[in-house]
């Protein structure tokens, strides 16, 4: 019975593949752990993967490939689509008053969208569903190193982008816009 183990197995094999479309490494590992969830997915609902097989008995990698392949055409549309087209088109939408906070939640929302599927996934259960870390683990299996990372590198590439729209935002006499989160208190346990 083919599983998600053996695939994982050739790990190093689907990020070559990765870096020959011509993603970073940085890049590719994420393309890869898009892969592996998008395996998951079937594997929970089919109980298996044996639908992955070749006629050799072994994984079909043109599969493996194909996936791989719109996994990564995929990410670049989405950095295509890029921070400019925010300004110039979203923006001209709401009353000058209000500009500055939608620019920043508009760029918000595309860096967001360029996160993969893994990373998005873990904002939207810290911030949306309120999850803490330990509960994140419990019922994904993820390590909370891997989550706080995670979490913690999206909220500096969110910073980056926005920091100076931010910070023209506040400068005006605006509001502060917090990450809005509740605590809980298994957050402050140790490792």
């Amino acid at each position: 019975m083919l599983t998600l183990h053996h695939f994982a197995a050739r790990h190093k094999e689907w990020i070559k593949i990765v870096i020959y479309f011509g993603a970073d490494v940085e890049s590719a590992s994420e393309i890869v752990q898009q892969m592996y969830l998008k395996l998951g997915e079937i594997e929970i609902k089919e109980g298996n993967l044996n639908k992955l097989i070749n006629y050799n008995g072994a994984i079909n990698t043109v599969y493996v490939f194909k996936v791989l392949q719109n996994l990564f055409y995929d990410s670049k549309k989405v950095k295509e689509i890029g921070l400019d087209y925010i300004d110039n088109t979203y923006v001209n939408d709401v009353e000058e008053s209000e500009q500055d906070y939608h620019i920043v939640l508009a760029k918000m929302k595309v860096v967001i969208l360029s996160f993969n599927e893994y990373e998005q996934m873990l904002l939207e259960l810290y911030f949306v569903h309120n999850r803490s870390l330990r509960e994140i683990n419990k019922r994904t299996g993820i390590g909370v190193h891997s989550i706080f990372n995670t979490i913690k590198n999206a909220k500096e590439k969110i910073r980056q982008t926005i920091e100076t729209d931010y910070r023209r935002y506040t400068d005006s006499g605006n509001k502060t816009i917090y990450w809005s989160r509740g605590y809980n208190s298994e957050d402050n346990e140790s490792y």
